[in-house]
């Protein structure tokens, strides 16, 4: 569905005419993203400032029309898919750091802005920048703060909202929120900034973001241990963290997952592993040196890992630990369709909940891989399956449905860091009740009165949007 010709002109007397694309040809790139859909938007604008959105967005929205953010597209959950003749928002261009403060710890950049560059940038001056999800070579600023997204180090260190400051928002009238400070301490009414982060850009278009840095740990040490079976490098998981290590990251991967990973990586996992952990210490020399060869011990002795291998302080691991983070991609060579799906259960129930959703992987006939961030119970199980086969469909939805049935009852949550996107919305009702999210339509209607931004995903305020086509259905040849 076109945009109106005339909006259409007063936005491209805004961003030029090489910031508004309109044609199939130039749009089609931006109807899907890492998860499996497809959807046509109406037109895709390309933002040069923050100046450039303030003015679009009220003109959008006094038209009625249906915006969604989108920064590099490689969400898995589809956060960034706009309804039939909806517009793309892209900052993909909005990529300046615009200070850097090394003394005070922070840098301000726009949403755009690639986290592996912030995470170079900290580097440069001693620092460190912990959010570290799978893809940092391609994932933005704005989409870490969209999902909240997290990582291997958030076992660590935290989540993406321990180390944002502050951000400015554009709301739907064009004006600008400046929300937070560039200090460490700052209690000065509402913290709106938590709402905001994790929003999927349902209140509004995230331009900029002051980032927290700390200081780049002295030394650190890895340690890699194999299993025969894939409950015990799970059950190691809960030995490693019982014994106090303090552990910066702790990484599980299944038989899958490790065959997928040596096969596309060769890093040298022994043939025949059915699981594989992965463990990180930061701190000085000693201590990290210390504790890896404890985990070590703990591995090779209670847990009854087949093989154990550590890297310490002054040996790399980079090739490991980059294997695990490319995890998605090692899998999706192997299958037409891969669903990452993103579920957090107690981490004393890790183990159970692994093996509840190997059972319910047979149970419905979908095959699985998974990984995990095993310190903090964050499992990431993925289907890999095909979605041109509708009895495939059919079968995924199942096991979907039976995952986060499971991870509810396990005391549990549905999503830990994908966010809902037009995947999960649906699921919601199964973590909270109606009064809560009746609250959290009410906040949505405070920031979005008429329901505009990312209108297909949760908190939606106005009709439920039909859900996205398959990605697999015919393509038009233009």
């Amino acid at each position: 569905m076109p945009i109106d010709k005339n909006l259409a002109d007063q936005i491209r007397a805004i961003v030029g005419p090489d910031g508004y694309l309109d044609s199939p040809v130039d749009t089609a790139s931006y109807g899907f993203n890492s998860y499996p859909a497809f959807t046509e938007p109406g037109a895709v604008v390309l933002f040069e400032d923050k100046q450039q959105i303030q003015r679009v967005v009220p003109l959008l929205y006094q038209h009625d029309v249906p915006v969604v953010i989108r920064g590099s597209g490689t969400n898995v959950v589809g956060n960034a898919l706009a309804p039939k003749g909806g517009v793309i928002l892209s900052l993909e261009r909005m990529t300046r750091v615009i200070e850097m403060d090394p003394v005070s710890r922070f840098a301000r950049v726009e949403a755009g802005t690639i986290v592996k560059q912030i995470q170079l940038l900290a580097q440069e001056h001693g620092l460190l920048f912990p959010p570290n999800p799978g893809n940092v070579d391609a994932i933005t600023v704005g989409g870490i703060v969209g999902c909240n997204s997290s990582g291997d180090l958030a076992l660590g260190y935290g989540t993406t909202r321990d180390f944002v400051l502050g951000l400015e928002l554009v709301a739907h009238d064009g004006s600008l929120l400046r929300l937070g400070s560039a200090c460490r301490k700052d209690v000065t009414g509402y913290d709106v900034i938590r709402l905001i982060i994790g929003a999927e850009g349902t209140l509004g278009v995230v331009v900029e973001v002051t980032l927290r840095f700390i200081d780049r740990p002295e030394a650190e040490s890895s340690v890699l241990a194999a299993f025969s079976d894939e409950r015990a490098g799970a059950e190691a998981a809960l030995e490693v963290m019982g014994a106090r290590l303090r552990p910066v990251a702790l990484e599980y991967m299944d038989r899958r997952t490790t065959a997928a990973v040596d096969d596309a990586f060769q890093i040298g996992i022994p043939p025949g592993s059915a699981s594989v952990l992965l463990a990180k210490f930061h701190g000085n020399r000693e201590s990290v040196d210390a504790n890896a060869r404890r985990c070590a011990e703990i591995l090779r002795a209670g847990a009854a890992a087949t093989f154990v291998g550590e890297a310490l302080a002054g040996q790399s691991a980079d090739h490991l630990w980059r294997a695990r983070h490319l995890a998605y991609p090692a899998l999706a060579r192997i299958c037409p369709t891969l669903y990452g799906e993103d579920l957090v259960v107690p981490l004393a129930r890790f183990p159970d909940a692994l093996a509840r959703f190997q059972a319910l992987s047979v149970e419905t006939g979908v095959p699985i891989a998974m990984f995990a961030h095993a310190g903090d119970g964050h499992i990431h199980p993925c289907l890999l399956t095909d979605d041109s086969d509708p009895a495939q469909r059919e079968r995924s939805d199942r096991f979907v449905e039976g995952v986060i049935r499971t991870a509810i009852e396990m005391g549990g949550t549905i999503t830990g860091e994908h966010g809902l996107g037009v995947h999960k919305s649906r699921y919601i009702l199964h973590q909270y009740s109606e009064p809560t999210l009746d609250l959290m339509r009410r906040v949505k209607r405070a920031f979005d009165p008429k329901g505009l931004f990312n209108p297909m995903i949760f908190p939606i305020v106005g009709p439920v949007p039909p859900p996205p086509a398959p990605r697999r259905r015919p393509v038009h040849v233009l």
